[in-house]
C-alpha cells in the first residue's frame, strides 16, 4: 500500500474484513526505495496496490506505476467513484507478479524511472509536513 493511504485502509479495512497488508514507507527523495519495496512481492500472481493521497507532480505514482507494468500484468482496476485523481484520487489496482519473463525485464535498481512533472517543486515537503534537519 502507497503509504498515503494508511491511515484510509487502517480505518476502513477492518470494518470489510480487510488485513494483512504491507504498507510502504514514504521515500519522497528517493523514488527508487519505492521500487525496492515493490521486490519483495515479485512471483507473487496477486498484488494489490492501493492509492490515495499521491501527489503526483513529484512523480511517484508514474515511477511505481512504470516498473509495476514491466515486471508485471495490471488484471484489475478499481477506480474512486467520484472519478477524482490527482492528490485526491483513490484507485486499486491487482497485478500479477509471477511472470517469469516479465520479471527479468528490469529490477528496482535498474529501472528507468520517469521524471516527475515538476522536479523541485515541494521536494523539501516530507512525508508528514516539511523535512527538517537535524544536526548529527
Amino acid at each position: 500500500m502507497y503509504y498515503g493511504a494508511r491511515h484510509a485502509l487502517a480505518f476502513y479495512g477492518p470494518r470489510v474484513g480487510l488485513s494483512g497488508w504491507t504498507v510502504g514507507d514514504c521515500h519522497r527523495r528517493e523514488t527508487r526505495l519505492y521500487l525496492r519495496e515493490l521486490d519483495a512481492f515479485r512471483g507473487r500472481p496477486r498484488v494489490w496496490v492501493i492509492w490515495t493521497h499521491a501527489i503526483p507532480r513529484f512523480g511517484e505514482p508514474e515511477a511505481i506505476r512504470s516498473y509495476l507494468e514491466t515486471i508485471g500484468i495490471e488484471r484489475q482496476r478499481i477506480d474512486a467513484p467520484s472519478g477524482a485523481r490527482g492528490e485526491d484520487g483513490a484507485q486499486a489496482l491487482l497485478y500479477d507478479l509471477s511472470d517469469p519473463s516479465r520479471l527479468e525485464r528490469s529490477r528496482a535498481d535498474t529501472h528507468a524511472i520517469p521524471p516527475p512533472e515538476f522536479p523541485n517543486q515541494g521536494r523539501d515537503v516530507g512525508c508528514g509536513g516539511p523535512v527538517t534537519e537535524t544536526a548529527s
